[in-house]
């Protein structure tokens, strides 16, 4: 899915989370973390789409009911994907609040939330203060973001 999402096919990625909620959905309970990252995923597919509202809505419903056995990676791109579809919806300081609630849960941030996308939290902070015209903060989060990849072991591109 993260690649998906980087990739631009968000029709796509929609799509392949929510056949993904569905099947878990049909085997049951007992899945952990997966049946709520797939749900956060199409929350993020929707808003990429520029269905703000109903992904503003879904993202509502899974902080609202967040469970306290969630792994902090998951909930951390919860609030980051919710953080950047405020920004596309212009609460600004909502979305920071969101995003910065993203980079808490981490325990490095600047790592991302999973490794694929070690640079995803760094990347929303970017598009945030370039969308709020706060140049000097995306560029210290750009020069940021270019020193985490450069010293990745490898390439994630």
């Amino acid at each position: 899915l993260p690649i998906l999402d980087r990739g631009g096919r968000w029709v796509e990625g929609e799509a392949l989370a929510r056949e993904y909620v569905e099947r878990l959905n049909v085997m049951g309970g007992g899945h952990g973390d997966i049946l709520f990252s797939a749900e956060v995923w199409v929350a993020r597919f929707l808003s990429l789409q520029d269905e703000l509202d109903e992904a503003e809505a879904m993202f509502q419903s899974l902080l609202n009911g967040a469970e306290a056995d969630v792994t902090p990676a998951p909930r951390a791109r919860l609030h980051l994907f919710h953080g950047s579809n405020l920004r596309r919806l212009g609460a600004l300081e909502e979305a920071e609040a969101e995003i910065q609630a993203a980079a808490d849960f981490m325990v490095d941030f600047r790592l991302g939330t999973i490794n694929t996308t070690p640079d995803d939290i760094l990347l929303e902070f970017i598009a945030l203060y370039q969308t709020w015209g706060k140049s000097e903060l995306a560029e210290k989060y750009e020069a940021m973001r270019e020193q985490v990849l450069a010293e990745l072991p490898v390439d994630p591109s």
